[in-house]
């Protein structure tokens, strides 16, 4: 995963950069994730009623397989649920066995959620360098991350702006001329 460029608009998307992303229209909608800096040129973010997550200091190859972890391990338990009933009624030996099966997986998904967990805590060191530019209008609602620094944009701004790290806060300035 490398530099994305997106030659219009990103809508209701789920994007992962391994280095910088560039939209050349809106981001609206969806999630998208970049380890270093995101670009927006027209507008960043569609309303409260839009959904439109920024994650940036993070290898989003990581993230990606933190999310599909964190998805398996509920599915696991789920399961593990339901054959815990049915042992309880039953006591069926191919259920117990199942159960220990998934008990195991279980054991294995945590692990590598810790080990995902680790690595993306170790990714924050550079998070100073990170940058959210909107060039053009920023709409309420919009959620920024930065490492584990975050904010929703409350407000309309029109003019374009630069959101970035300072003493463990997402803070903003206006775009210089």
């Amino acid at each position: 995963l490398g530099n994305v460029e997106i030659n219009g608009a990103c809508l209701h998307s789920e994007i992962y950069a391994g280095g910088n992303l560039v939209i050349k229209g809106r981001l609206q909608g969806g999630t998208v994730c970049a380890q270093e800096k995101i670009y927006v040129a027209e507008q960043a973010g569609g309303g409260h009623d839009t959904a439109t997550k920024v994650i940036l200091g993070y290898n989003p190859s990581s993230l990606y397989a933190l999310h599909a972890c964190q998805t398996e391990i509920s599915r696991l338990r789920s399961r593990q649920c339901s054959l815990e009933g049915l042992t309880r009624k039953g006591n069926i030996e191919s259920e117990d066995l199942l159960l220990e099966l998934v008990q195991e997986k279980l054991r294995l998904g945590q692990n590598r959620l810790n080990e995902l967990s680790n690595e993306i805590k170790a990714d924050e060191k550079n998070a100073e360098q990170c940058r959210l530019i909107c060039a053009g209008r920023i709409r309420p609602g919009l959620e920024i991350s930065i490492a584990q620094a975050y904010t929703t944009i409350q407000d309309f701004f029109e003019q374009g702006l630069e959101f970035y790290l300072k003493n463990n806060e997402v803070v903003y300035r206006p775009l210089s001329k």
